[in-house]
This record gives C-alpha cells, sequence and structure tokens, in this order.
C-alpha cells in the first residue's frame, strides 16, 4: 500500500509536472507571435491569423514604415513544425485572391506571401522594394515560418509590368531568387542583363508579351526549356495557375526540348496582298512538359511571306506567286518545318 501510495502521489506530481510543461511550450508560443519583430523593426508587429491560415501583418519596416500590410498564405490547416516550405512571393496584384490561392495550395505544397504594392508603387519606388525584400521581407519570412531559406526554393509570382521590371532586377541580385514567374510582363523584362545558368522563368501571355519576353530571356542568356517556357494566356486563367512548381523543381537534364511542332491557322490563302495567316510553335521537353516558342526570324521559301513576331502572323507579300512556300526555323538544336500554299483569287 506504501508503494501504491507513492506510486499514485508520483503520478500526480509528474502529471502536474507535463501540464506545467505543456503549458509553457503553449506560453512560450503565444509570446513568440505576440513578439514576432522583424531585427529591423521600430514598432511592434500586430498579427492576426483569420480563417483559411491567412496571416496579416502589419509590418513596421525601415523602407516603408507601416504604409503596407504583409499576407502570408499558409499551405494546410495545421502547419506541421517539421516540414519546411518554399516559398511564393507575389508581387502585382491589387485585388483580394484569397479563394485562388486556396485553391492553387490544395494541389501545392508551398507558403504564398504578398504586400499590397500598387503598380504606382513599382514604378517610384522601383529602388526600395528591390532592397525592401533583399534586407528585409525575405529574412522576416524565413526567420519566422519554416521555409527553405534558400534561392533555389524561392519563386517570384508577377503580374503585370511595373511589378515584372522590380522582379528582373530581384532576378539578377545574387542568393535571393531563381525562379519567376511572370503574367502579361509587356516590356517589363528588357532590362535584364545576364541570367545566371541557374535561373528558370516561366512566362504566360499574349502574343506580344510571349515575343517581347523571349526576346529578352535569350538575350539575356536563357535558353528555351532550360531556362524559360512560354504559355499562352487567353485572360481565363486562375491567379497562380502558370506558377508550376513541377517545372521550377525538376532537374535541368529532364527540360531539354525534345521536339518542335508548328501549327498554321490555314493552309492555304489567297494570293493577295495582306493576306494573313497565324502560326504558333510548340516545344515537347524530355520530362512531358510543353512550351510554346516564339521565333524571333523564319526562313520563307520562296520569300512571299512575312512573319511578324509580335502579332504571330504570315502576312502575303506585294508581288508574290501561286505555289507552295516553305517554312523553317531552328531553336535548341531542333529545327521544325510546315508550309502552306498561295493560290489565285
Amino acid at each position: 500500500m506504501f508503494i501504491l501510495y507513492h506510486f499514485r502521489q508520483n503520478a500526480k506530481a509528474l502529471k502536474v509536472f507535463f501540464c506545467y510543461n505543456n503549458y509553457m511550450k503553449y506560453f512560450y508560443t503565444l509570446l513568440a507571435l505576440l513578439c514576432v519583430v522583424p531585427c529591423f523593426a521600430q514598432e511592434e508587429s500586430r498579427l492576426f491569423v483569420a480563417p483559411g491560415r491567412e496571416t496579416y501583418v502589419h509590418f513596421p519596416t525601415k523602407a516603408f514604415g507601416e504604409k503596407y500590410t504583409l499576407r502570408v498564405y499558409l499551405p494546410e490547416v495545421e502547419t506541421q513544425k517539421a516540414q519546411k516550405y518554399p516559398v511564393i512571393y507575389v508581387l502585382g496584384l491589387e485585388k483580394d485572391f484569397r479563394e485562388a490561392v486556396k485553391k492553387y495550395l490544395e494541389h501545392n505544397s508551398a507558403l504564398v506571401v504578398w504586400v499590397d504594392f500598387k503598380p504606382s508603387d513599382f514604378e517610384a519606388d522601383k529602388e526600395n522594394i528591390v532592397q525592401f525584400f533583399a534586407q528585409e521581407l525575405l529574412p522576416y519570412i524565413d526567420v519566422n515560418y519554416f521555409t527553405f531559406d534558400t534561392p533555389e526554393k524561392r519563386i517570384l509570382a508577377v503580374y503585370g509590368e511595373p511589378a515584372a521590371k522590380v522582379a528582373a532586377e530581384l532576378l539578377q541580385k545574387p542568393n535571393l531568387f531563381n525562379f519567376a514567374s511572370f503574367s502579361k510582363a509587356q516590356n517589363g523584362l528588357e532590362t535584364l542583363k545576364m541570367l545566371p545558368a541557374y535561373a528558370r522563368v516561366s512566362v504566360s501571355g499574349t502574343q506580344r508579351d510571349l515575343a517581347l519576353a523571349e526576346r529578352a530571356l535569350e538575350k539575356a542568356g536563357a535558353r528555351l526549356g532550360t531556362g524559360f517556357t512560354l504559355h499562352y494566356d487567353d485572360g481565363q486563367k486562375e491567379i497562380l495557375q502558370d506558377v508550376d512548381l513541377n517545372y521550377f523543381f525538376a532537374p535541368a537534364a529532364q527540360l531539354v526540348p525534345v521536339k518542335l511542332q508548328a501549327f498554321l491557322s490555314e493552309n492555304k490563302l489567297l494570293l493577295e496582298t495582306g493576306k494573313m495567316a497565324r502560326l504558333q510553335v510548340v516545344a515537347s521537353l524530355k520530362n512531358k512538359m510543353v512550351s510554346s516558342y516564339v521565333p524571333e526570324s523564319l526562313r520563307i521559301s520562296p520569300p512571299f511571306l512575312e512573319w511578324d513576331a509580335l502579332n504571330g502572323t504570315l502576312r502575303v507579300r506585294s508581288g508574290a506567286e501561286a505555289g507552295k512556300v516553305k517554312i523553317s526555323a531552328d531553336a535548341a538544336n531542333l529545327r521544325f518545318k510546315t508550309g502552306l500554299k498561295l493560290k489565285k483569287p
């Protein structure tokens, strides 16, 4: 009985000890949430966790004070502490897109981070925003969330030309970002110089968007497949739909193009000046992914057609004659061939 009594007393003591220990763990966790402040902050952050695991922080910074709000979208209802996540940083969106993010995170394991910059902010404060990302935002996220804190696990999701210009600067800074997805970038990539060999970019948009982006990317040293992919966007795609983690994290050897195919909207054109056909080229990669490709120039024989890469059209030249016209071009050590017939009205 004496042993049983002491066993019960010890069990109670252990229970009290463990309850106290767990209480202290919760206390310290709560304390950490309340006091989560970047080392550079001048004032205390105010953090709110909304339904759907969306975190709001009125984010005091050296660069902007408390002018902007930070949102972090978590990948699941209860984040597993033992698991680290890649991070997608969104630039260029103003409207509420939480439902699109929620849908995206149902199939992709990542954190999504957004600061509510406006397009005018990217134009007026480009240098400050670049500095803010490098010196404040990335360190803050990596300290306060379970993330891979390396550039090969960070992706920029970029919308619009003003944001694209800032993202182009971030891509060229060392040790920040290896990957970026651009939507409707227009001329936003024209400032790219030499991209690192490990950089990988996905671009979606109109024919003009793709042509301009491809021109800038190839000039900066990127190559089809291993360095960039292109995708047409009819304006109906969901936010983040083209942020393909499988592409960004795939081994480079699996992204080598293995086949080019050309598709014409017309097989025959009337022999009248200005008549047009559309041309689109698709590249198949080794891992079965696909990318569009916009040739800067084409070999056309006889030279009775004029290629407009920005519009994706072949136009009948003045003085053209009836007959078959051969069309071809090279990309990534591959060649595609196609052709059409010019016929009299």
